[in-house]
């Protein structure tokens, strides 16, 4: 098949980004990445369109192109990311709206409910959450394929020997409750475990840390340190004891509590949007059903060894934790039965 993958934002036009630098992608651009090398891998002809570039750039099983030279041939797929407008000047029989974020918010749907209508795309979901809260946009069809884990993530798995020192981290938009796990963590877990440490990898501002200034934040051990490229952030993650993300509306899958997994450390979290299907409550880590319910799980994993063994050994057999190349298998499988339908 011939396969365009399309990445616009809702004013319309192609994001940029740079093809060789993967470590400082959105999660979004870095996903349909690795869903293009894997789809290339197995024998397709892929194109990611991408603003800013003049010649298109030839790389593992796939190729990425400016809009002008991507747009100007027909494919048999084609894939948005989000909006089905981005197919306004595409040549495709069947289109796919791939749904990383939100279409049911009402911002989404004013934009891009027309071309919704004039499309009518097949909408390929990473939850039962996000499929269920789009009931009321036009398309052709739906279903569920989730996101995979690159190759490396995979092969580094391990139990380990020895429980880690007591390090949380938090690596979200800061305004998907970070400001809830800050309140968690100076009402119950500071005072519980006061030598814990919470390391927020993310940026920031005020109101998101609860408005406590920097020296209060030092006080509970809560240090700020700003995003950090992937391979770094999975280093951290390995060093870490769990991860806490208590969830948004706006959380399509979350990607990095399935990493954590891989990594062999537990998520706590409020299972807002699709994180009650990425952590299996007392098996690879707790669902709390409040801020201090949350506190008090966080506390319980990082003061109890054997607790914390016993998620350890559960999130490294965690059901997400599957390749790009099973995940390419399903998508290969979902748009040859579009294609002949």
């Amino acid at each position: 098949m011939r396969i365009l993958f399309i990445n616009k934002t809702r004013t319309g036009s192609f994001r940029a980004f740079d093809a060789h630098d993967i470590e400082g992608m959105r999660g979004g651009e870095r996903t349909m990445m690795y869903l293009a090398e894997a789809l290339g891998r197995r024998g397709h002809e892929v194109v990611v369109a991408c603003a800013g570039i003049s010649e298109t750039v030839a790389l593992e099983g796939f190729s990425v192109a400016g809009p002008e030279v991507a747009l100007a041939r027909d494919y048999d797929v084609a894939i948005s990311n989000n909006y089905a407008a981005a197919f306004d000047s595409i040549t495709a029989p069947v289109k796919i709206v791939w749904t990383h974020n939100p279409g049911f918010s009402r911002s989404h749907i004013v934009a891009d409910y027309l071309a919704k209508l004039r499309h009518r795309p097949n909408l390929v979901h990473l939850s039962r959450y996000t499929l269920a809260r789009s009931w009321l946009l036009p398309r052709s069809g739906q279903t569920i394929i989730r996101h995979g884990m690159p190759s490396a993530l995979l092969a580094a798995r391990q139990e380990r020997q020895e429980a880690p020192p007591p390090v949380a981290v938090f690596s979200s938009y800061a305004g998907r409750n970070l400001r809830k796990v800050i309140q968690a963590w100076r009402d119950v877990v500071n005072p519980r475990v006061p030598e814990a440490r919470l390391l927020v990898t993310s940026e920031a501002q005020p109101k998101h840390l609860d408005g406590l200034t920097p020296q209060e934040l030092a006080a509970i051990n809560i240090e700020v340190i700003g995003t950090l490229p992937w391979t770094e952030l999975m280093v951290l993650l390995r060093s870490a004891r769990v991860f806490v993300a208590p969830g948004h509306w706006q959380e399509t899958f979350n990607l990095l509590t399935v990493e954590a997994a891989a990594c062999g450390v537990p998520t706590v979290t409020m299972g807002i949007g699709a994180l009650r299907e990425r952590v299996l409550h007392d098996e690879t880590g707790w669902t709390a059903g409040s801020v201090r319910e949350m506190g008090e799980a966080l506390a319980r994993v990082l003061t109890d060894d054997a607790l914390w063994y016993k998620y350890h050994r559960a999130c490294l057999q965690h059901p997400d934790i599957v390749s790009w190349e099973e995940r390419a298998a399903e998508w290969e499988r979902h748009m040859l039965a579009l294609c002949e339908s």
